[in-house]
Parts: C-alpha cells; structure tokens; sequence
C-alpha cells in the first residue's frame, strides 16, 4: 500500500484580506494546515506579523462536503467584511452539542 498524500486536491483556495490601520496591517485568513497526516482549514486574523486568533472550522479533513462548505461559507464571512467576533460566533455555532442540556 502507498502513503497516504498529505495535500490532497481539494477545490477551496486560500483566503486572506488585509486592512491598513493606524497600528500595521490588520488581516484575516481560511487556510489549510496539516496534522495526523491530513489537512484541516482554519482561520486565523491578526495585526501586524502578530497572530491573535487561530481557530480551527470543525467539519473533517479537507475534500469533505462538510469541511469545504463551511471554510467557503467563512471565507464568505470574510468578504462581506464580516467582523472577527461574528466569524468565531459562525464557527462555534458548528461545535458539538452540549450533551449537559440533553440530560437534564
């Protein structure tokens, strides 16, 4: 058996916006990173080359219907000039359930 690639194809491209403001560069991205031999999409914003958030978008491994559509859906956010604060809400809506609720 061959090794498992760990860039598989995956039809989502890199998206990164950048804003100029008194204190550097302000910039926000969806990007792939790899871990366990595959690739997961996260975003991450910043000032400057300073890195202040750094989510991961839950959903699988890139190339799933899932993962694609919600790092296309955050990429959207990011467009529409969405804030950091609405972006992470939109991120932690697709975390797991609480399962205290449930069985209570």
């Amino acid at each position: 058996m061959g090794k498992r690639k760990l860039h598989p194809t995956h039809p989502f491209k890199r998206i990164s916006i950048s804003t100029q403001t008194v204190n550097g560069t302000a910039w926000a991205m969806v990007t792939a990173y790899p871990s366990h031999g595959k690739r997961y999409y996260r975003y991450m914003a910043g000032l400057g080359d300073r890195i202040d958030i750094q989510r991961h978008i839950p959903g699988g491994a890139c190339g799933t219907p899932v993962a694609e559509a919600r790092a296309s859906e955050v990429g959207r956010w990011l467009r529409l000039g969405r804030s950091a604060t609405d972006i992470l809400g939109l991120i932690d809506s697709w975390g797991r359930a609480s399962t205290s609720s449930a069985t209570r």
